[in-house]
């Protein structure tokens, strides 16, 4: 199948916010069953990231009521992203970060994604958009706190 230079734009777009083996994964699964679907999620991330506002452009004023558009995990460790990186790379996005399930030692603020990715964090395929105050309501009744 041929691509169009938007496509592939789109698909590098994505990749950078993939850990290398999460794509090479995704990549292999979009010739079989899964194909259709797993098109779908790419194209959805892809608008989802590109109408992301940029690092000191909306969550900081906006408080608990910001947008969340991503979240990564990796085992017990959850990234929250609310704003992508003023320049289109990776290493400074506004998250919420909850280290090894600990949440009373979480913290907003600027972390380097391209890192997180490194260390193996994976991008949640099946998260849609909800609000910081949302995200922390779910985490407050999964560490069943008050």
């Amino acid at each position: 199948m041929h691509q169009t230079s938007h496509e592939t734009s789109s698909q590098n777009l994505l990749l950078s916010y993939m850990s290398p083996v999460q794509w090479a994964v995704m990549q292999s699964l979009m010739d079989g069953e899964e194909g259709a679907y797993l098109s779908e999620v790419a194209a959805t991330l892809n608008r989802r990231i590109l109408e992301m506002p940029v690092t000191y452009q909306s969550g900081q004023e906006d408080g608990d009521q910001a947008t969340v558009y991503l979240h990564y995990f990796l085992r017990g460790s959850d990234v929250w992203v609310l704003e992508k990186d003023r320049s289109g790379g990776l290493s400074q996005v506004f998250a919420f970060v909850v280290l090894n399930g600990d949440y009373q030692m979480a913290e907003l603020g600027y972390t380097d994604l391209s890192l997180l990715l490194a260390t193996g964090f994976e991008l949640d395929f099946h998260f849609a958009p909800r609000t910081l105050a949302e995200v922390k309501s779910e985490l407050r009744k999964r560490f069943a706190l008050f």
